[in-house]
């Protein structure tokens, strides 16, 4: 996968202030595949119809200073963060450094941090040492923090590039043009 890729949904928005701005940090397949149905459920539960523009960083990128900085900088200024990660007891050490980068910088004061964590095992039945550190974190951020376990499937059982298709032919029709334009055949150009 990329290190780092943008999409946008919803059409092209006119101001940066009207667009939602969201990032999603995954440790794999597996973990990026989970959080595109949630991100789905959460954005068309919310903030239907907004346009959003979507960060996607692979955790192994974090391992690069220069990317490290580069995404601690842009998560910063996101309106919503996904931390998706398959874990197996805590979090990784560049993920919890990564991450109080992050929330020292923050500048967005509605910021919502969501993190998925998926386990080989079942999750968890109670609030754990990983829950308690996420919740701490992020309430001496000031910002709202939701975490949700589930038990992940591997990376061989999903097909990221599937989920992505699926998604996407439910998505809306991001063109401005109207969809019926008296016949003839549709045209793009610059100044259509």
């Amino acid at each position: 996968m990329t290190l780092m890729t943008l999409e946008e949904t919803g059409g092209a928005a006119n101001k940066v202030e009207d667009l939602l701005k969201t990032m999603v940090v995954y440790s794999d397949r597996a973990a990026a595949s989970k959080v595109l149905t949630v991100q789905q459920r959460v954005l068309q539960q919310f903030v239907p119809g907004c346009p959003v523009r979507t960060a996607w960083w692979a955790m192994e990128s974090l391992k690069d200073e220069v990317l490290f900085e580069t995404s601690s900088r842009h998560a910063a200024e996101v309106d919503l963060l996904f931390i998706a990660l398959t874990v197996s007891g805590e979090l990784p050490q560049k993920i919890k450094a990564w991450l109080a980068t992050v929330l020292t910088r923050n500048s967005r004061p509605d910021l919502a941090l969501v993190v998925l964590l998926g386990t080989a095992n079942n999750p968890p039945a109670e609030v754990n040492l990983l829950d308690n550190y996420l919740h701490e974190q992020s309430r001496h951020a000031g910002i709202d923090c939701f975490i949700y376990w589930h038990q992940q499937m591997s990376s061989s059982e999903t097909s990221f590039l599937a989920d992505v298709r699926h998604i996407l032919a439910d998505a809306p029709d991001c063109s401005c043009v109207p969809a019926d334009r008296g016949g003839g055949e549709p045209r793009w150009g610059i100044n259509e």
